[in-house]
């Protein structure tokens, strides 16, 4: 497997500071590889990530121990202090695979983290990462030690940022325009939108978003964070008024893991609700999702059901609602089941 991914270097700039090598290959790491989200919804607990190789890596998919491994080891034919490090000190699962493994980093004299599972997805839409050269190897406690603006000072030379831009950059762009939408017929035709309705202009923006998302080279994963990412920030003035906003994971009957975001309409007595599907085959729209629980999705599992019914409440009745289900289907209660909510890790 290191044959695949150690002539990545092969195109790195000349010139770069120790720091800039550094950030350049996390960079074109966290662009290369993808979260295994298959072995890590897996419950076998024989299979720790520590056990997880380089030499498993399928079609680029990576857990924390392959992907801090492959940095290590680009990081040292490019003659820098960078070592793997395995850690199992927070006494709790990780999905339902043990431990997590990060990258410890000695440069300029300084020691320092680098844990780059954690910006995977951010990486592939070019926000700002949170997991380069951190100063705690327990990243939700840990600060950059490298400031912002001279980190942007590097991604602008090593070509991370777009005319010195960053997705967050973007999702303000995003704001200021959708904000001018009722009254900029050039911008709504500019974006294929032929209403001035101001639930309908909001519906129009998911749609956009939705086929932004969809239209770029990103897992299912990676896409539903995407999708997330841009609802919530480019759409949190303006949404709330008019939907209640979720994003849930779960299964299909095939144990392929998708997710549901759903926008539940406040204001026809959610009656009208809107659901986006991100699943392998893409972003899909559905204004109606009863068929696909009842004949696609897995219900087998009443913790299963909770998460996608109760928890989305999508069933004011859901005594009913369940029962119906019931009705249709044959209870098993060995049907494996997965975590509701993954697409907030």
């Amino acid at each position: 497997m290191e044959n695949n991914f150690i002539d990545m270097l092969d195109d790195m700039p000349q010139g770069l500071s120790d720091i800039e090598k550094l950030r350049w290959i996390y960079i074109k790491v966290c662009l290369k590889f993808s979260y295994d989200l298959e072995y890590w919804s897996k419950p076998d607990k024989a299979k720790s990530i520590f056990y997880k190789n380089i030499d498993d890596i399928i079609d680029n998919k990576v857990v924390c121990t392959t992907i801090s491994e492959i940095f290590t080891r680009l990081s040292k034919k490019a003659g820098l202090d960078v070592k793997t490090l395995v850690v199992d000190e927070y006494g709790h699962d990780y999905g339902f695979q043990h431990g997590h493994a990060l990258n410890e980093v000695n440069i300029n004299g300084k020691k320092t983290y680098c844990s780059l599972i954690y910006d995977l997805e951010k990486v592939k839409f070019g926000a700002r990462t949170l997991g380069f050269m951190i100063d705690d190897k327990e990243e939700e406690f840990a600060e950059q030690l490298i400031s912002d603006e001279d980190l942007q000072v590097i991604d602008d030379k090593i070509g991370y940022t777009i005319d010195g831009v960053y997705i967050e950059d973007i999702v303000g762009m995003m704001q200021d325009e959708f904000a001018e939408l009722k009254n900029n017929e050039e911008l709504r035709k500019t974006l294929g939108i032929d209403t001035v309705d101001s639930r309908e202009l909001e519906i129009a923006k998911i749609d956009f978003i939705a086929n932004f998302v969809n239209g770029r080279n990103l897992d299912e994963f990676e896409k539903n964070s995407y999708f997330k990412y841009l609802v919530r920030n480019s759409l949190k003035y303006s949404l709330p008024k008019f939907f209640d906003y979720y994003s849930v994971a779960a299964f299909d009957k095939n144990k392929n893991m998708f997710w549901i975001n759903n926008f539940f309409d406040r204001e026809n007595d959610y009656d009208k609700n809107i659901f986006y599907i991100i699943s392998k085959n893409g972003v899909e729209k559905k204004v109606d999702i009863y068929d696909s629980l009842i004949n696609d999705w897995d219900f087998q599992n009443e913790n299963n059901r909770d998460s996608m019914i109760v928890k989305l409440n999508l069933q004011r009745d859901s005594r009913r609602f369940f029962e119906e289900i019931e009705d249709n289907q044959d209870m098993d209660e060995n049907t494996t089941i997965g975590p509701s909510d993954y697409s907030d890790r």
